[in-house]
């Protein structure tokens, strides 16, 4: 009896206590698809922009789709908050919305300069305890301008801000101008005292009478601080020595023996790259081989001379071998001279690869850092070049 009895009770509390503990209706919210943060210095608040979905103007929501999922043609509102800290903010966002706001659609944050230079670890912690938040979305810092402002300018294609810049740090891989970083990896970094940790950049830039966002060039941080930013071309030789260049073009000027007076603009692009780090000890000085095998295809020659041709193309391949290892050792100087910043990894290849070293000076890394000797091994290969091996020629 005893046993029916209790068979029974298991069968009632799946009716009885099943269900959404913390469910709420989708009418009580209103959803946020991308927040930026600003810093009043005087006064330490935070300032929240959050862009919300316009859902009385978005069409409501189709059967079988996502909610929180934008369509063509949705629109969406911005709200600015202020707090003592982000949750604050985000609490006193109510009283304009009349709604709670809904964090698991977020796709992204923007960050002022100003904001990350007074520290980041306050900023991110909600967002990184919040289980509404996904730990996929993506960080920017915004360079120069008010991180809210970005989140206020009109796209001409009439797309949502938030989906125009998710869709942008989508194709990192086709133009290699930025290293991305999402929340997971980026507190990740952060957390190992050694490394440096990194973020896009976002510009606001002046087209036909308009400013649109532009994201280019990389944030660098020294613990939690931003110090200062890499330009569009040192960030492809960042993604270079971290072994995630998986595209992008790079633009050689050479010389031509038609025309002397002009130099040759040639576009190559990325087809492939593999890179290796290895730490060696000589002489109680710690050297760092930075081997990379890179593939380009040639798509662009600016000139009648045809640099396919057997001898020109080796001449062309050792030219960017030359420009690459330059580059790389230019970089790498300049992480040296700010502040020590190692975005690259070696702290941890040298973790792998010499252990007993690593216990024992992980404590001076800054110091050894800034004198680390780079050996670039650059192997550059040419392949392809579209649907023709001819160059355009005037006879």
């Amino acid at each position: 009896m005893k046993r029916k009895s209790f068979i029974l009770f298991i069968i009632l509390s799946f009716f009885l206590f099943s269900g959404c503990w913390n469910y709420d209706d989708l009418e009580d919210l209103e959803i946020v698809l991308g927040v930026a943060i600003d810093k009043n210095l005087a006064s330490g608040n935070y300032i929240l922009t959050a862009e919300i979905v316009n859902q009385y103007q978005s069409g409501g929501q189709s059967e079988g789709e996502e909610s929180g999922t934008t369509r063509p043609g949705s629109s969406s509102l911005c709200v600015e908050t202020t707090g003592a800290t982000i949750f604050d903010a985000m609490r006193n966002a109510i009283s304009k919305t009349g709604k709670k706001l809904f964090w698991g659609h977020c796709k992204g944050i923007i960050i002022s300069e100003e904001a990350a230079k007074d520290g980041i670890i306050p900023i991110l912690d909600i967002f990184w305890r919040d289980a509404e938040v996904r730990p996929d979305i993506w960080i920017i810092i915004s360079h120069g301008d008010d991180a809210g402002a970005f989140l206020k300018l009109k796209i001409r294609s009439g797309e949502l801000v938030s989906d125009f810049l998710n869709n942008t740090i989508r194709t990192d891989r086709e133009i290699s101008t930025f290293v991305k970083n999402e929340m997971l990896s980026f507190v990740e970094t952060l957390s190992v005292k050694t490394s440096s940790v990194v973020a896009p950049a976002v510009y606001a830039v002046l087209e036909n009478g308009n400013f649109i966002p532009e994201i280019k060039g990389t944030a660098v941080f020294k613990k939690d601080e931003l110090k200062y930013f890499l330009d569009a071309e040192e960030s492809k030789i960042a993604l270079l020595i971290r072994n995630e260049l998986k595209g992008g073009s790079f633009v050689l000027d050479q010389s031509s023996s038609v025309d002397a007076e002009h130099a040759m603009r040639i576009s190559l692009e990325v087809y492939d790259s593999k890179v290796k780090i290895k730490p060696v000890l000589q002489n109680d000085r710690l050297i760092m081989e930075i081997a990379a095998n890179l593939e380009f295809s040639v798509c662009e020659l600016g000139g009648s001379e045809n640099y396919l041709e057997k001898d020109l193309r080796d001449m062309l391949a050792n030219h960017m071998t030359a420009m690459l290892e330059s580059r790389i050792l230019a970089l790498v100087q300049k992480t040296k001279d700010s502040y020590s910043t190692d975005i690259f990894g070696f702290d941890q290849a040298i973790k792998s690869a010499m252990p007993d070293y690593w216990k024992a000076n992980r404590e001076d890394w800054d110091t050894i850092y800034k004198g680390l000797q780079i050996i670039p091994k650059v192997k550059v290969t040419l392949v392809l070049s579209a649907n023709t091996s001819d160059t355009i020629a005037i006879n």
